[in-house]
């Protein structure tokens, strides 16, 4: 009884009489073997997953330390190939979740079929598994990529239907990428991640990446902090009318000075916020700063501040700014606030709802960065918006390239046409301004005029701004 207690369950009880100790001990042997194989069933369990027979993540790190020994005693290598299906959650959705299963039960099977006896396959959870090639390097990762990718070239039958499945790869290789699991699992993670993002069906991992998360991760810790102690602080950027009404405006920047860091990128940063949740409360500490600030102003210039996706399906919004224009007492016709096309076709009914509800209070309403986005004709003339703001990548170079002044000649001609005032931002010289006053821009920002400016700065800029002559 101790010896099974103490887990020991590979050796009978040794006691043959036929008395009350001997059934004992018989029941004592049965009750060994039942329980060895409960453990053996508990044990698989544990390492595989039910769905599709293969091991799980939990037992693919123990997989990968031993091919890491094995590899570094033989001097050989091997790749990590991490990979999901393309669009499978809608796929389970337009389905039901038994499909879903079978399917993945499918790919894994198929995943199997590639894989030879040192390889091993894992499910990592959801729609993610993960192929390690042993033996396979830099000379043939990209054909054992793209022969993974053939395999799902048929079509998976489910009953009567027919379904395509895409799938797309993250890949590091061993040790030209990293020498411990975790760091081999999570860089395979990340070039899938920039391979969804750049719609790449495989992403090899990039020098620099890994440093780019664990950046983003701190960023993310401190966010919230850095609000606190008054690190972030809004930047304006002038903009000018065309005409000869001398309106000015100005947009404002969200800057992050860092203490060890010192500036940091605003998009890296903006995404940080945007990924973990926490763009409303930056959207809003730039709302009250900015709006306060333009408040005081001594000329009345317009104000611009920016609007993520997310922001528009906070159904608060809209009374928050309401709220800060009171409290304030800024005119709603001197705040306008941009969003992109994209933003605005994500849960369109709802964005376009809560930007109605802004445009009741008077306040204007801009496309930022029309052109690099998906919006339609018959999407566009639904808008509650009053301005587009041509990207600056048509801009930029606009005294130079024909085709860059065909698009921007027809945006503003659609603009005008659908009653919209055009801005144009990234004016860098007075050829471009002459360019732009010729083909009928209503208004104009950039380094031309004036880089984004501290408070202070463009109070400055502000109060000689009269002086300023557009180039008719």
């Amino acid at each position: 009884a101790r010896r099974i207690a103490g887990g020991y369950y590979d050796t009978p009880v040794p006691v043959r009489s036929r008395d009350e100790l001997g059934e004992l001990a018989q029941g004592f042997t049965r009750m060994q073997s039942a329980i060895a194989e409960r453990e053996q069933q508990i044990l698989y369990q544990a390492r595989h997953d039910q769905l599709t027979g293969l091991i799980n993540r939990s037992q693919l790190f123990p997989e990968l330390e031993s091919a890491i020994e094995k590899a570094t005693w033989s001097e050989q290598r091997f790749t990590l190939m991490v990979l999901d299906i393309d669009n499978f959650t809608r796929v389970n959705d337009a389905l039901s979740p038994e499909m879903g299963d079978r399917v993945l039960a499918e790919v894994g099977r198929r995943l199997l079929d590639q894989a030879g006896p040192d390889d091993r396959v894992a499910r990592l959870g959801s729609d993610e598994f993960a192929l390690m090639f042993w033996q396979v390097g830099e000379d043939e990762v990209q054909t054992r990529a793209e022969a993974l990718l053939e395999g799902f070239a048929d079509n998976i039958q489910l009953d009567d239907l027919h379904l395509g499945v895409d799938i797309n790869l993250g890949v590091v290789l061993y040790p030209d990428d990293g020498d411990q699991p975790e760091t081999l699992l999570r860089r395979a993670n990340l070039a899938l991640n920039q391979g969804r993002l750049e719609q790449q069906r495989i992403t090899r991992y990039e020098t620099g990446w890994d440093e780019s998360h664990l950046r983003r991760l701190a960023l993310f810790g401190e966010f919230r902090q850095a609000l606190e102690d008054s690190q972030l602080d809004v930047y304006y950027q002038p903009k000018l009318w065309l005409d000869d009404s001398g309106t000015l405006g100005a947009e404002a920047l969200v800057r992050w000075r860092h203490p060890e860091m010192g500036m940091i990128n605003p998009e890296e940063f903006v995404a940080v916020a945007e990924s973990t949740g926490q763009i409303g409360l930056l959207t809003r500490w730039v709302l009250r700063r900015a709006i306060t600030q333009a408040a005081n102003w001594s000329v009345p210039a317009h104000l611009s501040v920016n609007l993520s996706a997310l922001d528009l399906l906070d159904d608060d919004l809209p009374d928050i700014v309401g709220g800060l224009l009171s409290e304030t007492e800024l005119s709603p016709e001197r705040l306008c606030l941009e969003i992109t096309e994209s933003a605005i076709m994500r849960e369109a009914d709802k964005s376009l709802h809560n930007l109605e509800r802004l445009r009741a209070q008077g306040i204007s309403l801009s496309i930022d960065d029309f052109g690099t986005g998906y919006s339609s004709l018959s999407q566009l003339k639904k808008l509650p918006v009053s301005e587009l703001k041509i990207d600056k990548s048509f801009i930029l170079n606009l005294d130079q390239s024909e085709d860059d002044q065909l698009i921007v000649r027809s945006t503003i001609d659609l603009g005008h046409t659908l009653g919209l005032t055009v801005t144009a931002e990234g004016v860098e010289n007075q050829a471009i301004e002459k360019l732009l006053v010729a083909l009928g821009c209503d208004r104009v920002q950039g380094f031309y005029y004036s880089k984004p400016l501290p408070h202070r700065d463009f109070l400055d800029w502000l109060s000689g701004a009269e002086r300023l002559e557009v180039n008719a």
